[in-house]
C-alpha cells in the first residue's frame, strides 16, 4: 500500500469519525431543554403530552411522553376557535360573509331584541357587549338540540356594553359567527370545518362532532391531534398555503392574526393571556407598528397551546392531558417558548 493511499485513508477515517461526533453532539445540544422542562412538569401535564414544532416546511422535532402520539387524537377546547374563525374568513373570502355586516341581515331574530349594531367582526372578536360573554362552556352547561337553537337564545341576553367597546373571552361570539356560517351556506357547521380547513389541510382526526348529541360547539368542542394541529399552523406560517393549495389568503391570514381590539376595555381575560391583544380567534401575544401579530397562539384550559412566531417562521404545539400549567403558571409557556426557540 503506497504512503499517499495510506494518507488518504486516514484522512477519510479522522473525517468519519468527526462527522459522527459532530451528529451526537448536534443530537445532543438540539431540543434538549424543552425536552427536559416537558419532563420536569410531567405530572402537571397530566403525564401524557406530546410537542411539536415545525418549521420551513417540516416538523423538526417531536417529544411524546406517557400513551399520547402524534396521531392520537384528544378534546382541544378552546384551541378550536382558531379553526372556528378560519372558517369564517374562507367564507369572507368567497364573499358570502362581510366582516363589518350587522349579524341582523344574516340572523333577523337578533333584531327582535334590538341588537341591530353587533357585526360579524364584533362576534369574531368577543366585542359582541352581550351579557353571559365570558362564561366559559356555554353549550356545554346547557344542553342545545342544535347551533341554531343555542344561538337563538343567546340572542335575547341583554347588551351591557356598547359592541366593539368591551372585550369578553367567551363563546358566544364565534358561536354567533358558525351560526352565520351555517345560515349562508346551508350546510352544517362541522361539515363546512371539514369542507373548508380539515380536508384540504389532510386533518384526518379533527372535527367538532358532539358525541354526546345536541349542538356543536364552536368555540370549545374541538378535538385534534399535533400532527393535525400542526398543519394548521403550517398553513398560517405560509401565508394561507399548505403543499400546494392556496387555503385561505395572505390578507385573510394577516386580517385573522391582527389585533382587533383597538381602544376596546378588556372586561374579562383569562389571567394567562392577560396583556396580551386578541385577534380572531386568537390570542395576540407580540405584534408590529401594523398591529400584525408576530406570536399569536390559541390556547386551552385543558392542556393544549399552539402558537406561531412569524418573526422566526416555526410554529409549536403542545398538547397535554392535564390542564394545570394552563390558568396558573403562564411562566411556563414563556419557558417553553424560550427554549424551543434557543435550539431553533
Amino acid at each position: 500500500m503506497s504512503a499517499i493511499f495510506r494518507s488518504i485513508c486516514r484522512l477519510f477515517s479522522t473525517t468519519a469519525v468527526f462527522m459522527l461526533l459532530f451528529q451526537f453532539a448536534e443530537a445532543q445540544s438540539g431540543f434538549d431543554e424543552a425536552d427536559a422542562l416537558l419532563e420536569k412538569n410531567k405530572k402537571a401535564l397530566g403525564n401524557n403530552a406530546v410537542l411539536m414544532v415545525w418549521k420551513e416546511g417540516k416538523v423538526v422535532h417531536q417529544k411524546a411522553i406517557g400513551e399520547y402520539t402524534a396521531k392520537t387524537q384528544v378534546p382541544v377546547d378552546g384551541a378550536g376557535r382558531w379553526i372556528s374563525a378560519t372558517v369564517i374568513m374562507k367564507l369572507v373570502e368567497e364573499g358570502k360573509i362581510e366582516l363589518d355586516a350587522p349579524i341582523v341581515q344574516y340572523l333577523p331574530i337578533f333584531s327582535k331584541y334590538l341588537k341591530n349594531y353587533i357585526t360579524v367582526r364584533h362576534c369574531l372578536s368577543n366585542t359582541t357587549g352581550t351579557e353571559g360573554s365570558s362564561g366559559l362552556g356555554l353549550l356545554k352547561k346547557k344542553k342545545y338540540e342544535n347551533l341554531e337553537a343555542a344561538v337563538n337564545a343567546f340572542a335575547a341576553r341583554e347588551i351591557l356594553q356598547k359592541p366593539g367597546e368591551a372585550f369578553h373571552y367567551g363563546d358566544i361570539g364565534i358561536s354567533i359567527a358558525a351560526r352565520i356560517a351555517e345560515v349562508v351556506t346551508k350546510k352544517g357547521f362541522d361539515r363546512l370545518v371539514q369542507e373548508k380547513i380539515t380536508r384540504p389541510l389532510k386533518m384526518r382526526g379533527t372535527n367538532f362532532n358532539n358525541d354526546t348529541g345536541g349542538a356543536i360547539d364552536p368555540a370549545e368542542g374541538a378535538k385534534s391531534s399535533p400532527q393535525d394541529y400542526i398543519n394548521f399552523l403550517s398553513m398560517l406560517m405560509n401565508e394561507g398555503k399548505f403543499e400546494d393549495k392556496q387555503i385561505l389568503s395572505k390578507e385573510s391570514v394577516d386580517e385573522l392574526l391582527k389585533s382587533q381590539l383597538g381602544d376596546a376595555k378588556i372586561v374579562y381575560i383569562p389571567a394567562a393571556m392577560r396583556d396580551f391583544a386578541y385577534g380572531f380567534g386568537c390570542f395576540v401575544h407580540e405584534r408590529d407598528n401594523a398591529g400584525n401579530g408576530t406570536i399569536v397562539s390559541c390556547p386551552s384550559f385543558t392542556g393544549t397551546w399552539p402558537w406561531i412566531n412569524r418573526e422566526k417562521k416555526y410554529a409549536c404545539i403542545l398538547i397535554a392531558k392535564g390542564g394545570g400549567l394552563m390558568e396558573q403558571k403562564r411562566d411556563f409557556f414563556e419557558q417553553l417558548r424560550a427554549a424551543v426557540e434557543s435550539s431553533l
